[in-house]
């Protein structure tokens, strides 16, 4: 029987959905039913989840899939302290049991995850196609650089500002860091510090002031322990005198230190 005349039947079909959460190369892989599925080289456990069903109100960026699950599964504990900064896609199945197809009826983007109860979290995803339809402001118009550090505009390599070491000591909110020597106070303050979180997974986190090898954390250094090797990148404050100074692009600097004090269009005559 194919999957089309199972699902088409009154009394043959017996449907389970099947949902994949994926983070790089690592999956976390649950069925919605009492029993554990292995389809195409995946092992599906048995948990209690289950979702609010798909929407279609005609504005895509509103419409949320709520996905409720145990509080005992393995992928809630990724959110029990500090969210991943890591994309978390989502991929839904439908499966009619003893059949060899399962298609993929959604393919999300999680967006947040909260407890609901003393059982149960909510994991709160939308659609994949949402990010193809965002508009938004491109650059910013002002006297500080409106770029990204490090991305496509600013374009410095941030490899060739990386310095490693690893975790010698640790505090909820900071950490100290070997093979730093001779760098500046807040060298690193709004950059950023990267790790392997997971298999194949980078954990990255921002910087909000360094003094020798102390950093301190915008946030906590939840996932971090003793001895855990880490690579840091320097910040940027936006201006021309750092831009140039510190990494020798001022040729992308995106912003206008020049502009004047005056706003044209105060209600003055006499700009």
């Amino acid at each position: 029987m194919s999957y089309d005349t199972a699902e088409r039947s009154n009394y043959d079909a017996q449907p389970v959905a099947l949902y994949s959460f994926q983070v790089g190369p690592n999956s976390w892989d649950y069925v919605n039913g009492e029993e554990e599925v292995y389809l195409a080289g995946v092992t599906y456990l048995p948990t209690n989840i289950t979702d609010n069903g798909e929407t279609m109100s005609g504005e895509i960026a509103t419409d949320e899939f709520v996905v409720s699950i145990s509080k005992d599964a393995n992928f809630v504990a990724l959110f029990r302290a500090t969210p991943p900064s890591a994309e978390i896609t989502l991929i839904v199945r439908h499966w009619n049991r003893g059949e060899p197809d399962s298609p993929v009826v959604g393919t999300y983007l999680v967006k947040a995850a909260k407890r609901t109860d003393e059982v149960s979290w909510d994991i709160v995803c939308r659609a994949y196609t949402v990010s193809l339809n965002r508009n938004g402001l491109r650059l910013g118009y002002g006297r500080y650089c409106p770029h990204a550090l490090y991305d496509h505009n600013c374009q410095v390599d941030p490899n060739a500002y990386k310095v490693t070491g690893s975790i010698i000591s640790l505090t909820g909110t900071s950490f100290n860091v070997s093979g730093i020597v001779g760098q500046v106070a807040n060298y690193f303050a709004g950059g950023y510090f990267e790790w392997e979180w997971l298999p194949g997974v980078i954990e990255r986190r921002a910087i909000e002031t360094s003094n020798g090898s102390l950093i301190a954390v915008m946030g906590t250094t939840d996932g971090l322990a003793l001895g855990t090797s880490i690579a840091l990148f320097p910040g940027c404050d936006r201006t021309t005198i750092m831009c140039n100074s510190r990494f020798s692009n001022i040729l992308n600097f995106g912003g206008f230190p020049h502009m004047p004090g005056k706003n044209p269009f105060d209600g003055k005559p006499v700009f």
